[in-house]
Parts: C-alpha cells; structure tokens; sequence
C-alpha cells in the first residue's frame, strides 16, 4: 500500500461576490475522508446544538455555512425545517446529491438547500416572515472569508446579512477557532477538532502572516494519508517557502523580491526566485539542504544594500541579488508544510538596545543575542545591569565579566579557554539562567559559567546591549 496525502487549501473564485476556496472541487471530492464518520462527528455536539434549539422553541433554521450539508442533515433529521446554503457549488453538489438520495422521506423532501454568499445573503435567500427561528454558521466557517480590503468592512456586511435573517428574539450561532492561541502559540491548539472524526492519520501546519506587525491572515493546512488504489502512484513533495513580498495583495498577485523555497524531494534542494507583475525570473538553485524534516531550525536573512544573505542554524548558505529595490518589501510572508515557533524583525540601527524582562528572570529561562561585531571595534557590551556584565573587548581579547552591587562593581573574572569573537564576523550568544549560575554559549559551544551573585532572580528585570556591533536577533525564551 502507498501513503498519499490530500491537501485542500486550493485558490477560486465563485461566480460572483465572495472567493470560494473550494472552487477546484479538490475539497469536496475528500471531505467525507476528513471529517470522518458523519454519525461520530455530529454526536460531540448534537445533544448540545438540539437541545438549545428545542429550548428556544426553534422550528425553521438557516444552516448559512451547509458545505456538504453534514450540519443540516442532522438537524432535518431531527425535525427541523431547514435551509441550506454555501458559496461553493462544488460543496453543495454533495449535500443536493444526499437530498436527491433521500427524496422518498418528506422532512428532505422539503429541504431547501440554495448558492449564496454572504455579502448578498439577503437578496438571495428569501425570509420567511420575520426572519428563521434560528440561523447557524458552524465549523469554523466564518473565519474562511478574507479581509482583502483590510477593514473588515466585508465582515461587518457579512454579520449585517446573517443576523438580518434572524426573526426577533431568534437566536444566532457562530463558532470559530481559538486564534487568539494560534495567534500566541503559532500552531493549532493540541487534540481532535470536533468537526474531524476520521481516523487517517492527520497534520495540519499552521501559518500566519503579517502585515505591519499586525495578523492579517492565519492559513490551516490540513493533511492526512489514505491507502492508494494499486497501481496509482503518487510522489508527494513537501516544501515550505519565505516570501518578502512588495505588499499583501492577491488579486493582482503581490511582486516578491525574495522568495526562499526549500524542497525535500530525492534531490533535495532551495529555490529562490523573484515574482514580478505575475511573471516569475530565473530561478536559482542551490542543491544543498541545510533543514532536516522534523527538526528545529533557525533562519536569518541579512538584508544588505545589494543582496539578500541567508543563514540557516548559524551557517551561511546563499546569497541573492536583489532583483526589486529592497525598500519595497514590506510584508514577510511563511506557508508549506512548517510550523513556526517566533519571528523577529530587528533593525541594525537599534543600539544600544534596551528591553524588559517581563517578571524578571527564572531558572531555565535563555536569552539569545545575535548579531555581527563591527569591523572596527572598540569594545562589545552586553547586558549592563546589577547581576550580569559582559563585556567583550576585541582588539585585547578580552571578555570581562563582573556585577555592580550597590553601585560597587565586584572582583572581575577574565579567564577563558578561547575567545570567541571576531571583527566582522557573526556571532550568536546564547545565555542560560540556572538556579545557581549563568551557562553561556557562543556559536553553539559553550564558553563559560558565571555564578549569580545576585540572589533575587526576578529582579533581574531589563537587558541592555551597548557597543560596535550590528544586531539582528534577541529573544526571550
């Protein structure tokens, strides 16, 4: 038996209004093997969903978000007299298919299930009286409409339609992921999702992208692996890709001035390019694979006047020409098959540098400083504050540390096996907070130990970094 993987995520656009993303019919054609046994996914949530609707006294529901129609079957099934629609024809086909199956038994008989979108709900679906007892939008179905304009102008007229559509005193239901711990976390929360009962093993890969430091659109990659038919063969290739991108536009597609795409395939390799008024360049490839498929990694890209410079865990890998002026690029964009622990941005401009410790510091706790020393130094320092002074002197070779008590600085301590650091060349510093001491790496070896003297850990509340060095990273972890 061969593995193959089936991904929805697909590009489309309805007929008219609002992007169907499903348009393909790639989606439709395996929902059924994504959400499992009907009967198991509709019983997480039957008892609660019905019981409230019987509760309000609900008789005529509107089901906005039907899909293959699994949510109003169940609700026909129970009585309801249901309406059904979706922006997705290539969806609805399956639901209009279980009605036609069905036709026999009067409650599907009379099931109404019509094409719409919400941005013209109200004049495509009419209103019985007043409005529906009920109106539904289950499945995380909400999120899937895009803010293209950047307002949300889309989704206030959304909500606008669908509550129109609800009688006085009915009653609206909408459910949506928890994105505020997508959004902190950057993956999906633990554990199956009540709306995906199936068995076959599933991955989703989670990405955010940002724009002007603010999360504009949040993409759910969803992968499972199903027996093949004998004699099919399938190669899937998995890939995730880097885009700095000229803005966030997709319809006309934004220019990409670096677009950085590691494939794992049986010649493993990176292929860079740039996009420009929707035409590719010439790409460019590197046959070297610096990542390793479930392993952590760290990436920097150096953004210089004429070239962009990539490292991956400390090592340089390429270099690429600009092909677009680089103050152009204003969006950072990451899809594929990758999940994304933290993003920095940092400027070379920001020394000194100065930030908080948020509740000051705690055993485990590691600080990660990155950056390149200046070409012609005079001295590096680190962290100026009572509990740590690192101070690292190029040209003698030097690397003092010390603590300033009550305005007094202690004994110094000089003695190294080596010194790590170079002019010109990138460094990364990496310092461990344990119950008794500091541990600290340089480049991935570790260096030295210095023992706290000051006792209070959590007063340790601000990290400072002075001195002739270009910094790129700090973070907190």
């Amino acid at each position: 038996m061969v593995d193959s993987i089936y991904r929805t995520r697909s590009l489309g656009v309805a007929a008219v209004g609002l992007p169907d993303q499903y348009a393909d019919g790639k989606a439709a054609k395996v929902w059924q093997l994504y959400i499992g046994d009907t009967k198991s996914r509709t019983e997480e949530y039957r008892s609660w969903l019905v019981s409230l609707l019987k509760q309000q006294g609900c008789k005529t529901v509107l089901d906005v978000a039907c899909g293959t129609g699994v949510d109003s079957i169940m609700l026909v099934e129970e009585g309801f007299k249901v309406v059904s629609v979706d922006a997705s024809d290539k969806m609805l086909k399956h639901a209009l298919k279980e009605r036609w199956e069905r036709r026999k038994e009067p409650a599907f008989d009379n099931w109404v299930i019509e094409e719409a979108n919400w941005l013209s709900l109200v004049d495509e679906v009419p209103k019985p009286g007043d409005g529906f007892d009920a109106v539904i939008c289950l499945g995380n179905s909400f999120a899937h409409l895009p803010d293209f304009k950047g307002d949300q102008s889309d989704q206030k007229l959304a909500l606008q339609n669908i509550a129109c559509m609800v009688k006085p005193g009915g009653i609206l239901i909408i459910d949506h992921r928890n994105y505020d711990y997508i959004l902190e976390t950057g993956k999906a929360p633990q554990g199956k999702n009540i709306y995906y009962q199936s068995d076959l093993k599933q991955e989703i890969d989670t990405s955010v992208l940002w724009v002007n430091n603010k999360p504009t659109m949040v993409t759910l990659d969803y992968s499972l692996e199903i027996p093949q038919l004998e004699g099919s063969q399938i190669a899937p290739e998995t890939r995730f890709q880097f885009d700095l991108t000229c803005g966030s536009s997709t319809k006309p597609r934004a220019d990409i001035a670096f677009h950085f795409n590691p494939r794992f395939r049986s010649s493993p390799c990176i292929v860079c390019n740039s996009l420009q008024q929707g035409n590719w360049g010439q790409e460019k490839i590197l046959e070297l694979m610096p990542f390793k498929q479930g392993a952590f990694f760290e990436t920097i890209i150096l953004v210089q006047e004429d070239l962009f410079k990539v490292a991956v865990n400390g090592a340089h890998v390429l270099e690429y020409q600009h092909r677009i002026p680089s103050h152009r690029v204003d969006t950072f964009s990451i899809s594929g098959k990758v999940q994304i622990q933290a993003i920095g941005y940092v400027s070379s401009s920001c020394i000194p540098y100065k930030g908080s410790i948020l509740k000051g510091l705690s055993p485990g706790q590691h600080i990660t400083i990155k950056g390149h020393v200046s070409l012609f130094p005079h001295r590096c320092n680190e962290s100026k504050n009572i509990a740590l002074h690192f101070n690292a002197r190029i040209k003698s070779g030097t690397l003092i540390r010390n603590s300033l008590l009550s305005e007094s600085w202690g004994p110094e301590e000089t003695e190294l096996k080596y010194f790590p650091f170079t002019a010109g060349k990138y460094f990364e510093i990496i310092i461990l907070c344990q119950t008794h001491q500091f541990k600290v790496a340089v480049n991935g070896e570790h260096l030295l130990e210095y023992r706290h003297r000051v006792q209070d850990l959590s007063s340790i509340t601000q990290l400072e970094v002075l001195g002739d060095l270009d910094l790129q990273d700090i973070k907190l972890w």
